[in-house]
């Protein structure tokens, strides 16, 4: 061989690590693996909530990039250690009075899952040895047992092993319809036994439309029917362009499940205060009967007579339209609008009356 007063460059790499580590770097064998160890020092790896190890080393991996910008890996890393400046986050620390989203016609706090989070997103899971491509996944599991059209489903994301698909639909309603289906067809298809189902985004409040046209009818007893048929959010007058009241009302809610079934529990296409009859509806209302409440006919078809507050055949009782209770009418129910103005001012008035 050549003489070469040049040292090979593992050599180099070796001296060098001999005067940077001399307490590391003993007699014993000096092997790949310990250079590699030295150079490239393993690092704790921060977890992240409610993520696997392995979806834990993509995530940190995509946010170290070097594709990436700084600000891109600035904002990965402050949602991935829960610390992104929302306005949930800034409540809690008291830097500002309200959490919720400042979007028009949401209603839900500012999270970062409200932000980041994939919406209408469902994640599909096989259990046990079952596994399936993502072409047969899409029209065995979505189109045909399901019963979703390919224009109905925006994405549908394959994970690696062939046993987990996310699906991206295309409205909230298709979204909420995916759960009720699934839910309701699981025990009966043998397709959907071994599949788990996972919601990846919150149930976005329903935007309800009441429309009483009569000027008596306030919009805080609107709310209160509301409050005792399902959760609601917030609401407010619908005005037209001039900014004068239309009659109509907007509530965002959040509707009740059934505790056995697990289905939606829909609110009744009419409402009834006192002598005053108004329409309520939303999407993805069913169409009932708006006499009786019944699925297999219109009011139209109906001859049933029940009663206008339970829907009950046994009797037609006068209960209060508000509340439900019995003893008194809406006029004289104690959680009407104007009785509670009201009260008050009797009170005040008894008090400051003159004795005789």
């Amino acid at each position: 061989m050549p003489f070469s007063e040049q040292y090979p460059v593992i050599y180099k790499v070796v001296i060098r690590l001999l005067k940077r580590f001399p307490n590391k770097i003993t007699s014993q064998e000096i092997t790949r693996a310990t250079i590699e160890e030295i150079l490239f020092p393993t690092v704790s790896m921060s977890l992240i909530e409610k993520l696997r190890e392995i979806h834990t080393k993509m995530a940190w991996g995509n946010v170290n990039n070097k594709f990436l910008l700084n600000s891109h890996k600035n904002l990965a890393w402050q949602a991935a250690q829960e610390c992104l400046p929302t306005r949930a986050f800034l409540k809690e620390r008291e830097c500002t009075r309200s959490a919720q989203c400042p979007r028009k016609r949401c209603g839900e706090d500012e999270t970062i899952k409200h932000i980041l989070g994939m919406r209408n997103a469902v994640r599909f899971e096989m259990q046990g040895n079952c596994k399936m491509d993502r072409l047969h996944f899409s029209r065995i599991v979505i189109q045909k047992e399901l019963g979703f059209s390919p224009t109905q489903i925006d994405y549908i994301f394959g994970l690696p092993g062939k046993k987990s698909y996310e699906v991206i639909f295309a409205t909230n309603t298709l979204f909420e319809s995916c759960i009720d289906k699934f839910n309701r067809l699981k025990q009966s298809r043998p397709q959907l036994e071994n599949i788990k189902r996972t919601a990846l985004s919150g149930r976005e409040p329903k935007a309800v439309t009441v429309i009483m046209h009569s000027e008596y009818v306030r919009g805080e007893d609107i709310k209160i029917w509301l409050s005792f048929k399902c959760v609601v959010m917030r609401g407010l007058d619908l005005k037209d362009k001039d900014g004068i009241r239309t009659g109509a009302y907007r509530f965002y809610v959040h509707l009740h499940r059934d505790e056995n079934s697990g289905d939606l529990t829909h609110l009744p296409p009419i409402i009834q205060l006192g002598a005053i009859r108004g329409y309520v509806f939303y999407a993805g209302q069913p169409k009932t009967c708006r006499k009786c409440g019944g699925n297999d006919h219109l009011a139209t078809e109906c001859d049933n007579v029940v009663c206008k507050n339970c829907n009950s055949d046994e009797h037609i009782a006068r209960k209060c339209n508000l509340c439900g209770g019995e003893g008194h009418n809406f006029r004289a129910c104690p959680q009407s609008y104007a009785n509670r103005v009201k009260r008050p001012q009797l009170h005040s008035t008894r008090n400051h009356a003159s004795p005789p």
